[in-house]
């Protein structure tokens, strides 16, 4: 049985970030917000296989992202204890709304061919680290 998971609500950042409001960034310029989100999906216990079939399938997807109308800020593979064998994936994204990057999950080669078990979509409120300038704004 396939469980895809798509949060579609969450409470914490209800209508705190709906307009990416503005916020004064390095050298007291403005600048807008990107909206993040975050992409956590596992791989299926029996999937590699078909996860190594499909990976330039993949990474051509994520490359080509501007035609989805959003960027992948950091992608990754998610990796067992061993430290080498895929377990799933994890993408940073900008982009301008929820459907837009729901659009975009529901179109890669990994979730077409199901590769995944579960994926999770969350809003990303980014605290700390390298400030991001949103193509998305």
């Amino acid at each position: 049985m396939e469980r895809f998971l798509l949060k579609y609500e969450f409470p914490f950042f209800q209508g705190a970030r709906a307009d990416c409001e503005p916020a004064i960034h390095n050298h007291g310029r403005e600048e807008t917000n990107p909206m993040l989100f975050v992409i956590h999906a596992v791989d299926k216990a029996d999937g590699m296989p078909i996860r190594a079939k499909f990976y330039r399938a993949h990474r051509v997807h994520l490359d080509q992202a501007e035609r989805y109308n959003v960027d992948v800020v950091t992608a990754g593979t998610l990796v067992a204890d061993d430290g080498e064998t895929p377990a799933g994936s994890v993408f940073v994204i900008d982009a301008k709304d929820r459907a837009t990057v729901d659009a975009f999950v529901r179109s890669d080669p990994y979730h077409v061919n199901k590769v995944w078990e579960t994926v999770q979509i969350h809003g990303y409120n980014k605290k700390r680290g390298t400030p991001i300038a949103s193509q998305r704004s």
